[in-house]
């Protein structure tokens, strides 16, 4: 009846700056219950974010727990999630932008990539992302795989290596992936606050892409987290562009279980079954790709390398 209506109290008036809470979708999972919504504030947060209640009325809080405030399921590039479940487990699904980097307005292409990662619910109710039993599973093959080179101190092999910082970064390259693959290692970062992953790395490294894992508190964003950058000047780290982020959970022992999927310009890192931080790096196809540590030493184990059955 569009002539005898009331107006009733909207469902929640948190985030009153935001624009648009757009996207939204509510679920149960548990004892609890979920807003999602995605943010078009045209600002560093424009991602998916969730809120937190015991009743599909509220009030909706920021989720706690153990290791702090959560409120985002990845960075910039899992945009308008929604959920779905098949009876047992829900499934978080956005899209990775067509775009690399924002515009004027700090704003990405629209849509993109099919992106979907698995959620799991800690007792305190904060939702994890990990990657789905359907993609690591599809990617069962191993596939070889070589350091091609090495610069500063980098020793080890057949999956095993210990890089040292040394008068700059030190850093193992790997050759092309032509086709999808998946790559799973171990770092013991025990001993180091600063390492990752740069991908694009043409001969001589003059640009590429690499996802920092930042373990410190004295970023810009005063938590430990995940970057990618766009650096200029590989030897030396120069992060000339800040392009994403997502906040990291350090364990205790300073170990990461990492698994990456790349497919053409699509780049997912999970790490430790409890972050995930997609990008699309489109200079990432098929050339190739390197580990490194920024500052003390690392320890890289049981790296592997999965392609899908043709």
């Amino acid at each position: 009846d569009l002539e005898n209506w009331n107006l009733i109290a909207p469902l929640t008036d948190f985030d009153s700056d935001a624009e648009i809470l757009e996207c939204p979708d509510i679920f149960k999972m548990g004892n609890k219950w979920y807003l999602l919504f995605s943010r078009i504030n045209r600002d560093e947060h424009r991602k998916t974010f969730y809120r937190i209640a015991d009743s599909p009325d509220g009030p909706w809080k920021r989720c706690e727990d153990e290791k702090g405030h959560h409120e985002t399921f990845d960075g910039l590039y899992l945009y308008a999630g929604k959920t779905a479940s098949n009876g047992t487990e829900r499934y978080l699904s956005g899209w990775c932008s067509t775009g690399q980097e924002v515009n004027g307005n700090n704003e990405l292409d629209w849509a993109g990539s099919l992106i979907t990662h698995k959620l799991v619910q800690q007792p305190s109710g904060k939702l994890y992302t990990t990657i789905s039993e359907g993609v690591d599973n599809k990617f069962n093959t191993p596939a070889d795989y070589l350091m091609v080179k090495s610069k500063g101190d980098v020793s080890g092999e057949d999956g095993t290596y210990l890089m040292r910082y040394q008068d700059g970064r030190s850093y193992g390259l790997f050759n092309r992936n032509t086709v999808p693959v998946k790559i799973e290692l171990s770092i013991d970062a025990f001993q180091s606050s600063r390492f990752g992953f740069s991908f694009g790395a043409c001969d001589d490294l003059s640009e590429v892409y690499s996802v920092t894992f930042d373990l410190t508190s004295s970023n810009k964003w005063s938590v430990p987290a995940l970057f990618l950058y766009k650096e200029s000047i590989y030897s030396t780290g120069s992060y000339t562009n800040e392009l994403n982020f997502t906040p990291l959970i350090v364990p205790e022992d300073n170990v990461f279980d990492i698994k990456i999927v790349i497919e053409k310009s699509i780049c997912v890192v999970y790490v430790n079954n409890n972050v995930a931080f997609t990008n699309r790096i489109y200079k990432m196809n098929k050339n190739p790709w390197t580990i490194f540590v920024d500052d003390g030493q690392i320890e890289v184990s049981d790296l592997s390398i999965y392609k899908t059955v043709n």
